[in-house]
């Protein structure tokens, strides 16, 4: 890793005399120290200790004079040399280039003799660069050219110190252009930007302040991480410039950039949803972050995160169109149609209810209904082979033609208001189809749709809330087959939730039953206190991340443990309400002993990370063993 330094020429005097022509000498104040020197070349060389010096300036610079003052400083002062480039720089004119760069080769090797007498380390290679005047567009193309060439000069890793005191304005934004393609190209670390400041040293007694202007670099980046963040979705420039400023929401831009990249939906809605609050709260601090905020607004409300499921996927397929993200986007109109219909039949969104809405739109014996019809028409012959393309990464065929807006709008058009056909409808139609014309596909078509009336019948009997939660609970602990019951009833519901049912009347058989079961024949205490037991073991064993079959059953006792729980907020919530269940489990159900199973399943639904911290997994482990060794 290398210290270079690029740094402009001046031109000085303008007298054709070389011995004449003398460089304008300065007091400059850098840092704490002032030194009066010809050149901030050489108060930069002093205080940063660079390797190599890149020095730009045009064929009428003083290079004569940078010559003369550091072979003076290192004994090798050469007077013919002198006079030659000298006069060479005299007689130079916009249109005719007296001095070339081969005569200032020596005037690098000298710049190095000097870097290693005030720092051995110095590893040199230092040059002279002659630029045009950059009057026409030919002669800024050229300037242009060689500043991009100096990227040759530098390697991965660099640290880079630009001066852009003097010569033309311009070298400051060739030098700019430069820099960004360094630093994403080569990896270089931009450490200063230095600038004299010449026109304010009668205000300080004729010093000149040498100010370090890279903030104003560093704010390009700030515009380029904020425009990459809510073009793309891109997070990782801004979240790492936002650490100084606000390492939560940095955190938080991270997750959500992932999640983007990844298409995680149920993921990017959580964290977007817990974005806005934060930005509440910062609305006016940090140099940036204030003005970076109504941006991550405006992105937030673009996603439609507090609508339906349906608007919110279809905000993330248009969003991603609009950034032209061609394959999130269609992966995300296409799977919304189905996601939409559950919404459309009050169910959640799971995967098991995706599917069989899927089966419904792909049974034969459904076209008879033209909403069917409709969206398997827009899924199968226009959105289905786009997105397998795209999931499937298929390079044995080329791909269907795609227009986005087309089909985002069609899909919505299609789907806002569609009309579909009532739902107990759609089951006696599979069941004469299936009655009619017995097939396999058919028949687990209709065994996943019991399975869906059981766990929509189960938690209405419960009381519980109809979303995905519950839904869970319900399907793979309450509904267990190898959960402990009192109602024989509940236990013939759980059996046939289990069964594979190879023919067509012990289907009918089943649902027959499964519609005359009266609500309180499936309430039961006992099934209840297990299923939350084994909910609570489940969660708490993922928050400790722990997955040692004998070191999760440490998570069922440590529901009756007061004394344990009550370390933790949310696990003395759980505790109260376990008890309740716990000393009810072989009583008729009530309504407290619902609540207080509502409760828990609420809680370990928020975050438990705080739990683990808390009550340390090895604190945890000894009150476990202590509890069964003086038991014994």
């Amino acid at each position: 890793m290398l210290k270079v330094l690029i740094s402009p020429l001046g031109v000085g005097d303008t007298k054709a005399n070389v011995r004449e022509r003398q460089y304008q000498m300065a007091k400059y104040k850098f840092g704490n120290e002032i030194t009066e020197e010809p050149f901030i070349l050489s108060i930069l060389i002093k205080k940063l200790k660079v390797d190599k010096v890149i020095v730009v300036g045009t064929a009428k610079s003083m290079w004569e004079r940078l010559y003369e003052y550091y072979a003076k400083k290192v004994d090798e002062f050469d007077e013919e040399y002198w006079i030659e480039i000298g006069e060479k720089v005299g007689k130079s004119k916009y249109d005719n280039y007296e001095l070339s760069e081969s005569d200032l080769k020596r005037v690098g090797e000298i710049i190095d003799k000097y870097l290693k007498k005030i720092n051995p380390n110095a590893v040199g290679g230092s040059k002279c660069k002659i630029i045009k005047y950059g009057i026409t567009e030919e002669e800024i193309w050229e300037n242009f050219d060689l500043f991009m060439n100096l990227i040759n000069e530098v390697n991965d890793g660099d640290e880079i110190y630009l001066d852009i005191t003097h010569s033309f304005r311009s070298i400051p934004l060739f030098m700019y252009v430069m820099l960004e393609f360094m630093k994403y190209f080569k990896n270089v670390k931009l450490k200063g930007i230095f600038y004299g400041m010449f026109d304010v040293r009668w205000e300080f007694g004729g010093i000149v302040p040498v100010v370090d202007l890279s903030p104003i670099f560093e704010i390009s980046e700030w515009i380029r991480g904020m425009y990459e963040f809510t073009t793309y979705g891109n997070s990782y420039l801004i979240s790492k410039l936002l650490e100084k400023e606000d390492k939560e929401i940095a955190e938080k831009l991270q997750k959500i950039s992932r999640y983007i990249d990844a298409n995680y939906l149920k993921e990017l809605r959580e964290e977007v949803k817990n974005l806005k609050p934060l930005l509440d709260d910062k609305k006016d601090k940090g140099k940036f972050l204030k003005y970076f905020i109504p941006e991550l607004y405006k992105f937030i409300e673009r996603l439609k995160y507090e609508d339906s499921d349906f608007e919110f996927q279809i905000s993330m397929a248009k969003w991603n169109f609009d950034n032209k993200k061609y394959s999130s986007g269609y992966l995300c109109l296409t799977d919304s149609i189905f996601w939409r219909l559950c919404e459309l039949y009050n169910l959640p969104p799971i995967h098991e209810n995706r599917e069989t809405m899927k089966g419904i739109i792909y049974n034969p014996c459904l076209n008879k209904y033209p909403a069917f019809g409709a969206i398997k028409d827009i899924h199968y012959r226009r959105l289905r082979n786009i997105r397998n393309k795209i999931a499937h990464a298929d390079v044995s065929k080329k791909g269907d033609e795609f227009n986005p807006e087309n089909d985002l709008k069609d899909v919505i058009d299609l789907l806002k208001n569609i009309e579909l056909p009532d739902f107990d409808k759609v089951i006696e139609e599979l069941k004469l189809s299936v009655k009619n014309n017995p097939n396999e596909k058919t028949l687990k078509l209709l065994k996943n749709i019991l399975n869906m009336q059981i766990i929509k019948k189960i938690i209405k009997a419960y009381n519980f809330e109809d979303n995905e939660e519950y839904w869970n609970f319900v399907r793979n602990y309450l509904l267990n087959r190898n959960s402990r019951c009192n109602s024989e009833k509940l236990r013939e519901i759980i059996n046939i939730f289990h069964k594979n049912i190879n023919s067509v009347d012990e289907l009918e058989e089943a649902f027959d039953m499964l519609n005359n079961t009266k609500d309180e024949e499936l309430l039961d205490s006992l099934a209840l206190q297990n299923a939350i037991m084994h909910y609570a073991k489940s969660k708490l064993s993922n928050a400790y991340n722990v997955e040692d079959k004998e070191d999760k059953e440490m998570f069922r006792w440590i529901l009756l443990n007061k004394n344990l729980c009550s370390k933790n907020n949310i696990l003395s919530e759980i505790n109260a309400n376990y008890f309740k269940i716990y000393s009810n489990r072989f009583k008729p159900i009530s309504n407290e002993v619902i609540n207080a199973s509502k409760e828990i399943i609420n809680l370990l639904n928020k975050d438990l990370s705080e739990i683990s911290e808390d009550i340390p997994f090895d604190v945890i482990k000894r009150e476990y063993n202590k509890f069964y060794n003086n038991r014994r």
